[in-house]
C-alpha cells in the first residue's frame, strides 16, 4: 500500500530526518567530449646539461684561401763556406806583341871552365844542355858503407844494389876511393849516380851462409 506524506492530507510538514547513509558508487559514465586547451603555463627552470655527445666526421677541407701580403725581408745569414774551386777555363787568344818585344839572342860560345865567381857581361842567353869543361877537381859527396852477414850464400861474381846518398843527381861524374879494408875478399867496381842515391857495383867470391860483406868507400863529384 502506498504512504502518503502528511502534507499531502493537508497537514503539517515534520522536520527533516537525518541523512541516510549514502548508497553504493554507480559505473562509470561515458567519457564527456574534449574541453579546449588551456593556456600555456609558464617556463619551468633550465635543465642540468647534459654528456658531451661523440666527435663527428671531420668536414671536407674548404676552398684554399688568398695568399696573404709578402712579410718583411729577415736578417741576412751567415756566409756559407766557399764552394769547390772551378774547373780552368780556356786559354784566351795570344796578345799582341809589346812595342819593345825583342827576343833575347842565344849564345853560341863554348861554356867556360869554371874558375873565380863573377857575374858576367854577356846579353845572350845559355842553352839548358851546355856543358863547362872539367877542372879535374874533386868534390867529396859521402861515404857508402855495405854491410851484412848473409842469410843466403853467394856465388862468386858481381853484385849490384842501391844506396841512399845525398846529393847525388842523374848525370854527374862520379869517382870513389876505398876507406876501409874489404872483409871476405869483396872488391869495390863501380858508382852510377841517380836521385839522391848510387848504384853500387862490387865483387864477391863465393860465400856461404853467414859471412860478413863489408865495403867501404867516399865518393866524389868530378867539377
Amino acid at each position: 500500500m502506498a504512504l502518503r506524506s502528511p502534507a499531502s492530507a493537508g497537514g503539517i510538514a515534520g522536520a527533516q530526518g537525518p541523512k541516510g547513509d549514502t548508497g553504493a558508487t554507480g559505473p562509470a559514465g561515458p567519457t564527456g567530449p574534449k574541453g579546449d586547451t588551456g593556456a600555456t603555463g609558464a617556463a619551468g627552470p633550465q635543465g642540468t646539461t647534459g654528456a658531451t655527445g661523440a666527435k663527428g666526421d671531420a668536414g671536407p677541407a674548404g676552398a684554399q684561401g688568398p695568399a696573404g701580403a709578402t712579410g718583411a725581408q729577415g736578417p741576412k745569414g751567415e756566409t756559407g763556406p766557399q764552394g769547390p774551386i772551378g774547373l780552368t777555363g780556356a786559354t784566351g787568344a795570344t796578345g799582341p806583341a809589346g812595342s819593345n818585344a825583342t827576343a833575347t839572342p842565344l849564345g853560341t860560345a863554348n861554356p867556360k871552365a869554371l874558375g873565380t865567381v863573377a857575374p858576367g857581361s854577356s846579353s845572350n842567353a845559355a842553352r839548358e844542355d851546355h856543358v863547362h869543361p872539367a877542372t879535374g877537381a874533386l868534390q867529396f859527396i859521402g861515404n857508402v858503407v855495405v854491410s851484412r852477414t848473409l842469410l843466403i850464400s853467394l856465388s862468386s861474381g858481381m853484385q849490384r844494389e842501391y844506396v841512399a846518398l845525398s846529393g847525388v843527381a842523374p848525370g854527374d861524374r862520379l869517382m870513389f876511393a876505398a876507406i876501409a879494408p874489404c872483409s871476405a875478399g869483396c872488391a869495390p867496381i863501380n858508382v852510377y849516380p841517380d836521385t839522391n842515391r848510387v848504384l853500387f857495383e862490387y865483387n864477391t867470391p863465393a860465400l856461404g851462409i853467414g859471412a860478413v860483406v863489408n865495403l867501404q868507400i867516399a865518393v866524389y863529384r868530378v867539377q
